[in-house]
């Protein structure tokens, strides 16, 4: 289990706040010798709080089972007595004076670079996030533009259906109207008028066929990008 140090502080704050302790105990964290002094007292009470020591295991329930508060305790002996009432340890050899020699051999540098090393994951963590986050939107911009380009499709398709129905309705009376002209004097007027008709829907049909032509290219694309957002926003997962 790894405890970063920048997190500590707060707790060694509580642990300078004034206690009052039981009679014939003392707090474990008190009993702590470090070698850096103040620097590590912040984890150390992460660790320890405010669990209690004391000579022998009546002392400790005593203090463990007090009328005000309830306590963890620890003897000397090894016997532990939790807040919840639970006791666990214990043992035939009694171990004098190891509290008051108990030191931290902790190398400062290997701590810093453990330190540099999870700001440095977390730095890449973020990034990693902020790039999911952006691909994410661009994911969703584009369905919605290929939603947009399909409708407009729709649209166009619809268009070019109505206006070669309507061509072959024009071409299905040219056939007529020549029979007509030719039993009749020509009438240069009306021909040059149905020709310009004939030639005006061909320009609308030919439009619409652009059109359509460019969203279907459009569409193709778009898809083509999403896929590609998809594959990179995958990469880093795998």
């Amino acid at each position: 289990t790894f405890i970063a140090l920048d997190k500590m502080e707060p707790f060694y704050g509580k642990s300078q706040e004034p206690i009052d302790l039981p009679t014939n105990s003392k707090r474990l964290f008190d009993l702590v010798k470090m070698k850096e002094g103040e620097r590590y007292k912040g984890a150390f009470y992460y660790a320890l709080r405010n669990t209690l020591v004391t000579g022998d295991t009546d002392s400790a329930r005593q203090i463990a089972y007090g009328r005000d508060k309830r306590w963890r305790v620890v003897t000397l002996d090894g016997v532990m007595i939790e807040t919840s009432g639970s006791m666990a340890g214990g043992g035939n050899t009694v171990i004098k004076g190891l509290m008051s020699k108990v030191t931290c051999d902790i190398n400062p540098k290997e701590v810093e670079k453990m330190g540099n090393d999870i700001r440095q994951e977390e730095a890449t963590l973020t990034k990693l996030s902020e790039g999911k986050s952006r691909l994410d939107v661009e994911i969703r911009e584009l369905a919605r533009k290929i939603g947009v380009d399909k409708m407009e499709k729709q649209k166009c398709e619809q268009a070019l259906k109505s206006h070669v129905k309507q061509q072959r309705r024009l071409e299905e009376e040219i056939p007529f109207l020549e029979k007509q002209l030719s039993d009749i004097t020509t009438d240069e007027t009306q021909l040059a008028a149905l020709n310009k008709r004939l030639a005006t829907e061909q320009l609308k049909l030919d439009e619409v066929l652009l059109v359509a032509g460019e969203k279907d290219k459009m569409i193709r694309r778009c898809e083509e990008e999403v896929s590609k957002l998809n594959k990179k926003h995958l990469k880093p997962q795998q």
